[in-house]
C-alpha cells in the first residue's frame, strides 16, 4: 500500500501525465461520466469508508479527481451488485461495502489510501437494463478512463470475486533494508528496448479482454495488480516492486508511446511533440503528394498491423455488438491528430487507401478460439461484412 500510495504521488508532483497535456487526448476532455461512487473517506471515529452514487456535475467548479477500475467480470451467476432501475434510487443514498464483489471492494480500498474520494466502475455507474443509457455513456468509455486520475487494474484475476490483491505471491518478495549486512547480493543485467512488455501484464487474464486494450492505452496512469507483484505505469515511467523485471520490447504502450514510438521507427524518426505538430497541422504542412502518401502508409501501419492485427483482434468480447464501439476511442483520438485534412474513420476503416483496407484476411494465428456467441440480427448492431470488424475471428 505504501509503495502503491509513493508512486501515484510522486507521479502527480513530478510528472505531467494528464490527459489535458496528453498529445490527442485532449479531445476527451468533455467526457465526464454521468455517474461516480463518492467514497467518504475513514477518519478516526469512522475507520470504514462509507459509499453512495452520485450523479456527476456537469461542468465540475475545480478538477474531477477520479479513479477508474478496469477489471474482469467473470462468469459467476451472481450479479446482484450490477446497478439497475430497481435499486438506483436507493443507491444515490447508500451503498454497502460489503454487498460488492471483492475486486471492486480492494478498489475502494485503494481509494482511500490514494485519498481519492471519487470511483467509476462501469457496472456501477451505468444502467445494467436499460439500453439507452449504455448507449449515451459507451462512447464516452475511452475519454472516462484518460480522464481519471489512475486506473486500477485487476490483471491477474479472471472473476470480480477474486479481489486485486494477491498476498500469496506478494509473500515471495523479500525487501532488504539498505543498512542490513548482506554478504552476496544477486543482480542481473536491466536493459529496456525501444517498447516495454510485461509478461506478468501482457499474459494476464485482463489483457485477453477486448474492452480493456483502449483501458490500458489511453489511462494516465495505472496501478497493477498481477500475480506476481504491484506494478506501476504511467506516461512517464513504468515502475515494478521488486525495482527489475524482465521487460521486453515491442507490444503494447499507451497510446502517446505507442505512437511515438511507431513514428520513430520511421526514417524521419522525428520526437514525438513534432510528430503531433506535423499531424495537427498536416492539411497546411504538408508539400507534396509523397510527403501524404508516407503519412498515410503510416497511419495504416500503425491501425490495421499494430493495433488492430497484432492486439484487438486476438482478445475476446462478451458482445460481438461492441466490436468496433470498444475500439472507437482509440480512432477517434488519433483521427484528432490527423485533422483538418487526415482520412475519415467509417466502420473500423480508415478512408485512405480504403480498397486495400477492404483486402483483409484471417492470421495464422487464428487456431486460437473465435469469438463465439449468438447471432445479433438488431439493424443497428450489424456490421458490414467488408470490414474486419464485421467477423468475429482474429
Amino acid at each position: 500500500m505504501a509503495t502503491a500510495r509513493k508512486w501515484y504521488h510522486n507521479c502527480l508532483a513530478q510528472h505531467d501525465c494528464s490527459a489535458a497535456n496528453a498529445p490527442g487526448l485532449a479531445i476527451f476532455k468533455e467526457d465526464r461520466p454521468a455517474r461516480l461512487i463518492q467514497i467518504t473517506l475513514p477518519t478516526s471515529t469512522r475507520p470504514f469508508p462509507t459509499l453512495k452514487l452520485v450523479k456527476t456535475p456537469p461542468q465540475p467548479s475545480e478538477e474531477l479527481r477520479y479513479a477508474a477500475l478496469t477489471y474482469c467480470w467473470g462468469q459467476s451467476q451472481n450479479f446482484d451488485h450490477l446497478l439497475t432501475t430497481a435499486n438506483e434510487s436507493a443507491r444515490y443514498t447508500e451503498m454497502v461495502l460489503d454487498d460488492l464483489p471483492k475486486t471492486l471492494q480492494d478498489a475502494v480500498l485503494m481509494c482511500t489510501i490514494l485519498r481519492i474520494q471519487f470511483l467509476w466502475i462501469g457496472s456501477l455507474c451505468i444502467l445494467q437494463d436499460i439500453d439507452d443509457d449504455w448507449q449515451r455513456e459507451a462512447p464516452k468509455m475511452g475519454g472516462i478512463y484518460a480522464n481519471a486520475a489512475i486506473t486500477i487494474s485487476a490483471d491477474h484475476a479472471g472473476q470480480a470475486s477474486e479481489g486485486c490483491f494477491n498476498q500469496q505471491s506478494r509473500d515471495n518478495l523479500e525487501k532488504l533494508d539498505e543498512s542490513a549486512a548482506v554478504e552476496t547480493l544477486y543482480v542481473s543485467p536491466f536493459n529496456i528496448g525501444t517498447g516495454i512488455t510485461i509478461p506478468a501484464i501482457d499474459n494476464a487474464v485482463l489483457a485477453t479482454r477486448g474492452w480493456t486494450y483502449q483501458e490500458r492505452i489511453l489511462s494516465s496512469r495505472i496501478l497493477h495488480y498481477t500475480k506476481d507483484q504491484l506494478y506501476w505505469e504511467c506516461r512517464e515511467c513504468i515502475l515494478a516492486e521488486d525495482g527489475m523485471t524482465d521487460w521486453q520490447p515491442d507490444k503494447i504502450r499507451p497510446l502517446p508511446g505507442l505512437l511515438k514510438y511507431y513514428m520513430r521507427s520511421h526514417p524521419e524518426g522525428r520526437p514525438w511533440e513534432k510528430v503531433l505538430a506535423s499531424l495537427g497541422d498536416l492539411g497546411a504542412t504538408i508539400t507534396s503528394v509523397e510527403e501524404q502518401a508516407v503519412k498515410v502508409i503510416r497511419l495504416n501501419e500503425l491501425w490495421y498491423k499494430e493495433i488492430v492485427a497484432n492486439n484487438y483482434c486476438k482478445r475476446h468480447l462478451t458482445r460481438s455488438s461492441d466490436k468496433l464501439i470498444a475500439v472507437s476511442a482509440i480512432a477517434r483520438a488519433i483521427g484528432s491528430l490527423w485533422s483538418p485534412w487526415g482520412p475519415s474513420y467509417f466502420y473500423g476503416l480508415w478512408t485512405c487507401r480504403f480498397e486495400e483496407a477492404v483486402l483483409f484476411t484471417r492470421t495464422a494465428a487464428a487456431a486460437s478460439p473465435p469469438i463465439v456467441r449468438p447471432p445479433n440480427n438488431d439493424a443497428k448492431h450489424r456490421r458490414p461484412t467488408w470490414t474486419w470488424a464485421g467477423h468475429d475471428f482474429p
